[in-house]
């Protein structure tokens, strides 16, 4: 009990030395750890009152009187915090005031907006994942931006994914070396392709995962505003659509393509004759397109369209879309203004995510031979002999698989760990959540 009491008056005498270099929190804590040890010390219950708030001053400056009522600092501190009470009182009828005249001057509500997004630019600058996953996705685009520069297209090459480092019909896979660092996969130069092949993947998860969101949160929207037949038909299809395999309507997409093209190998005499003279806008547009990026956007559009359905459903019985609706706003200002906003979070996060899911989902379908669309894919493949063929060594030819896998798996990684972190930003249960974990841990 003594020690209790000795380490309590050795709190008490760091809390005025705090006071003294004006830490008002410093001293408040010492304060707090002062009056858990004995209850009984008056100054650590004024040191409380002095920096505590003005609802709590008086309630520590009373537990001091109880202590000894005929305490001069406690009386004193009494008249004090009365006064600091009243002064509060007419401080905040005059903002009411002052609110009523003016709503949008010192309205909380105005201040929200700014203050949310502060707490956002807060949260992105220090947690360390926020700052990876931005730090990653800027050099994504830094290097899919400045790849004429790090890698100048070679004018002999088909694309400009792949540039031509041997000249000979048949060539070995050649180790890293000066003039080609991360060495050679038959004829092509795999830093080349790996440096092109961020901008393609880009490009590629950008379109597809973009236009997969537009149409299934547009979808999504409509049907669950609208309700009724239009509901229960988009509904109805959306379940069609989840039955069909997106590996199927890439070879579906990729046949047509071949029958459409009159240069196609392989075909028989009458699929020959069965391709049109003129093709239409249709199928000039399917021919022109990729098929993988035709059987994603047509064939992943389901879970947006399902959450997006979900969140309307509940935005519809909300009270500012009812008020909304009764002043005369029109159905697409009423979607538009106030369900959208207040519903598309968890289709944004979907969005990033798919991004990088949908390049290793080309990758993946490239490499199986169901299709030719990622660069990064088609080197694995042309170089798989040489580490899974009679022959083939993992240790000696990794130049072959190793860096254009780490390409890809740090691709996909990266948006995934932007989407995890795009869903703590905009959940605001999670965000409340991590803001009470950051105060406990202060």
């Amino acid at each position: 009990m003594k020690k209790a009491k000795r380490l309590s008056q050795a709190a008490v005498e760091k809390a005025y030395q705090k006071l003294r270099e004006r830490d008002s929190q410093g001293a408040h804590s010492l304060a707090s750890r002062a009056a858990w040890l004995d209850p009984q010390n008056e100054d650590a219950w004024l040191i409380l009152a002095a920096t505590g708030t003005q609802e709590k001053s008086l309630k520590f400056i009373k537990k001091a009187l109880q202590i000894n009522p005929n305490s001069a600092s406690a009386q004193a501190g009494l008249e004090w915090a009365s006064k600091r009470k009243t002064k509060s009182q007419k401080a905040k009828s005059l903002a009411v005031v002052k609110r009523e005249l003016n709503p949008r001057r010192d309205n909380p509500g105005c201040q929200s907006a700014n203050q949310k997004n502060k707490r956002h630019w807060q949260r992105a600058t220090t947690r360390w994942q926020s700052v990876l996953s931005i730090v990653t996705i800027f050099f994504i685009i830094v290097v899919a931006i400045m790849a004429p520069l790090i890698a100048p297209v070679d004018e002999s090459a088909d694309a400009p994914y792949y540039k031509i480092a041997c000249e000979k019909f048949r060539c070995v896979p050649e180790a890293p070396s000066a003039a080609f660092p991360l060495g050679t996969i038959k004829e092509f130069d795999v830093l080349h392709t790996l440096v092109w092949g961020v901008r393609q993947a880009l490009i590629f998860g950008l379109t597809a995962a973009g236009l997969t969101a537009l149409f299934g949160i547009t979808s999504g929207a409509i049907a669950a505003y609208s309700g009724g037949w239009i509901d229960s038909l988009i509904m109805r299809v959306c379940d069609g659509f989840l039955a069909f395999p997106i590996i199927a309507a890439v070879a579906m997409f990729s046949q047509v393509i071949a029958y459409l093209a009159p240069e196609s190998w392989g075909l028989t005499l009458t699929q020959f004759e069965a391709i049109p003279e003129k093709l239409n806008i249709f199928q000039s547009f399917i021919i022109q397109s990729d098929p993988v990026l035709l059987a994603l956007i047509l064939f992943s559009w389901m879970p947006y369209t399902r959450v997006m359905h979900a969140q309307v459903l509940q935005a519809k019985k909300t009270e500012y879309v009812d008020a909304a609706r009764l002043l005369g706003a029109r159905k697409s200002r009423i979607i538009l203004r106030h369900i959208l906003p207040n519903s598309i979070s968890p289709a944004i996060v979907m969005l990033t995510r798919d991004i990088g899911r949908m390049v290793v989902l080309q990758a993946s379908l490239t490499f199986i031979g169901v299709s030719d669309s990622s660069p990064w894919a088609s080197l694995l493949t042309l170089g798989k002999d040489w580490i899974i063929g009679p022959g083939g060594n993992l240790f000696t030819r990794w130049w072959i698989y190793l860096p254009i896998t780490l390409a890809i798996v740090f691709f996909g990684v990266s948006w995934n760990l932007l989407g995890d972190e795009m869903n703590l930003w905009l959940n605001p249960r999670e965000t409340l959540f991590i803001s009470r974990k950051e105060y406990l841990i202060e």
